[in-house]
């Protein structure tokens, strides 16, 4: 969209904060009796699902609610580990390890979910936390909170809302990284989510952070398919509609690509992003311009 043009990066041609809206349901080349059958298999889904969220309400089990998920999207993953073929892969070895931090980019309501998958022990202690400002993150307990607070504000959210609702801060020093040390730490450095094309310019100072780091730093790609179920701007209140969107997904596909031991945190940016420096936007596309964008956006999302 040319009114838009501000908000492309001129390198790449990416506008990471534009929304992908061509859903099955608004789609040209979907005839309407095809349309009309989605609709009543999300409505058949949606009965189903019913009872199992029911059951989550009094029993709120990771596994319940990975059946729903399930149940809601025939949900497809792939796990690929950097310079380890598939048939070698050991998840006690290759997956998500304690004392270990893993930087992740953020797309979707769902990616703390996705995180799940990769614990290989419901025992282990971790941490997600989203950047905040240069040297500090919010800390989220779990992936309803991170669910809504991503559908809400996608990152984007001013100090009154933060102070408002009780989100815990924690600063980038020494003392940090004894707090991890025990922990599996998942972070989501941009700050705020994207429409997958790219990786943001990272809102935390990875310099700083480079220089307080005494653990391994690992970095994880989440790529979903269809693409509309990322959400690269807040939804507000109408958040119904991105669990509509889920009901009429016949199902999702996600990639997730994890890289071991970075040993330069410059290149961590590159890796978040499948490796490919080529697709990453310049760092003007950053989060203060993405709040302009949001101001400016009269489209569907």
């Amino acid at each position: 969209m040319e009114k838009y043009s501000t908000w492309r990066d001129n390198g790449t041609g990416i506008s990471p904060f534009l929304p992908i809206t061509n859903t099955p349901l608004n789609n040209n080349d979907i005839g309407l009796m095809k349309k009309l059958l989605i609709f009543l298999k999300a409505f058949g889904k949606a009965i189903v699902l019913i009872p199992f969220l029911l059951i989550y309400q009094v029993l709120p089990f990771t596994f319940i609610l990975k059946l729903i998920f399930q149940i809601l999207t025939r949900l497809k993953l792939n796990v690929m580990v950097e310079g380890v073929k598939r048939s070698k892969i050991d998840i006690n070895l290759h997956y998500p390890q304690k004392g270990q931090i893993y930087f992740v980019n953020y797309t979707t309501p769902l990616d703390f979910l996705f995180l799940e998958y990769l614990r290989t022990d419901s025992n282990d202690k971790y941490m997600v936390l989203i950047s905040y400002s240069k040297d500090e993150f919010l800390q989220i307990n779990n992936w309803w909170t991170f669910c809504l607070f991503t559908l809400v504000t996608a990152g984007v959210l001013s100090k009154e809302v933060l102070e408002n609702n009780g989100f815990k801060k924690l600063r980038v020093d020494k003392t940090f990284f004894k707090i991890i040390k025990d922990k599996i730490v998942f972070i989501f450095p941009e700050g705020t989510t994207s429409n997958g094309k790219t990786v943001l310019p990272l809102r935390m100072d990875i310099k700083n952070f480079e220089k307080h780091c005494t653990v391994v730093v690992n970095t994880i790609n989440i790529k979903i398919l269809p693409s509309y179920l990322t959400i690269p701007l807040p939804y507000g209140d109408n958040t119904n509609k991105y669990w509509g969107r889920l009901l009429i997904t016949d199902q999702v596909t996600v990639k997730i690509k994890i890289t071991p031991n970075i040993k330069n945190l410059d290149n961590v940016r590159m890796y978040m992003n499948n490796d490919d420096k080529y697709k990453l936007v310049g760092e003007e596309l950053n989060i203060e311009s993405k709040e302009k964008f949001i101001k400016a956006y009269k489209g569907k999302i």
